[in-house]
């Protein structure tokens, strides 16, 4: 699963670090006939975004390499189509891009997701060392052997996360004069999530996954626009990569927020599925909380959300409601 948060950083510190990175000159490292442009963050650094990726995933990682890396309109302009499979010696599970600076262009740029003729998305857990060097000197810029699945918009202060072995490359290959300045971490994890129901903010990928339960339960299609933060305004319960079930959560400038389109996957038939519905409203509640939500509101018409809603402490109103809504545009 690809994943972003955006202003991961506090605003201070974000400041302090891009200061301190334009002050300081990026050293040239020479590797496998390439060179990039970095500097070394500080301890506490990257114990910060280490601590923040814990926080999202759930479970203590171990960092195996982080850096600061530059590129430019003439520096490090390659391609480079790869994947983070082999690090120092080890196989990450997951690597993450943090956006530094300012973005100075207004065509797409950001990290590109490609497909490799012969093995998919991703490079395989039991390639040899010798094939892994072999496909960055010989392919990694031949774009005949690629396809290009997907792009993730670069935002300053925008992390970027992705399984360790997926194809990338940032996009397009040549970046801005001044520098597309990013911080870069590779990790694994200390423990496994495998079988543990994970909490998480929707992104954008999600929404082709939610219309097609929509469609199965027989629910009309809810357009972007008619949803928080354009789709991602939301929260997803899932288990071993595989989604489970929904919902949005509308937030205003009061003290109240609306839950609202609860749904579930329709082919998720485990025993944890009610377990699933029941982790994702009470983690919601406890992020409302968080942010100084005082009273969380919903509407339903199922009668098992209602009772589950109820067996959480809910009150549900016993006379029937209207919805009424009226199409101004």
């Amino acid at each position: 699963m690809i994943y972003c948060i955006d202003d991961f950083l506090d605003k201070d510190l974000l400041t302090k670090t891009q200061d301190a990175l334009n002050s300081n000159e990026f050293e040239e490292v020479e590797t496998l006939q390439k060179s990039f442009w970095v500097q070394h963050p500080t301890e506490e650094f990257t114990n910060t975004v280490m601590k923040g990726l814990e926080a999202r995933e759930g479970v203590k990682l171990e960092c195996i390499l982080a850096f600061f890396r530059v590129s430019t309109d003439k520096l490090d302009t390659d391609w480079r189509i790869h994947s983070d499979r082999k690090i120092q010696g080890q196989n990450p599970d997951r690597a993450a891009i943090l956006y530094m600076s300012p973005k100075e262009v207004d065509e797409l740029h950001g990290t590109a997701f490609w497909e490799h003729e012969s093995y998919g998305k991703s490079l395989p857990a039991d390639t040899a060392d010798e094939e892994f060097d072999r496909m960055i000197l010989d392919e990694a810029n031949n774009l005949d052997k690629w396809t290009l699945s997907s792009v993730s918009g670069y935002e300053e202060n925008r992390l970027l996360s992705y399984p360790a072995s997926y194809f990338h490359s940032k996009y397009p290959n040549k970046s801005w004069a001044s520098g597309r300045q990013i911080f870069v971490v590779f990790y694994k994890f200390k423990e496994t999530n495998k079988d543990k129901l994970l909490f998480r903010p929707l992104v954008q990928d999600d929404y082709e996954t939610i219309s097609k339960w929509w469609k199965w339960w027989r629910w009309p299609i809810v357009p972007r626009d008619l949803l928080p933060n354009n789709g991602t305004g939301g929260f997803m319960i899932e288990k071993n990569n595989i989604p489970i079930v929904c919902g949005f959560l509308y937030t205003s400038n009061s003290k109240l927020a609306w839950l609202e389109y609860i749904v579930s996957n329709p082919e998720y038939k485990e025993d944890d599925r009610q377990d699933a519905i029941d982790s994702l409203i009470t983690n919601i509640e406890e992020f409302s909380k968080s942010i100084g939500i005082k009273v969380l509101f919903s509407i339903g018409k199922s009668d098992s959300l209602k009772k589950k809603h109820k067996k959480l402490g809910w009150f549900v109103d016993d006379k029937p409601s209207h919805e009424i809504i009226k199409r101004i545009q």
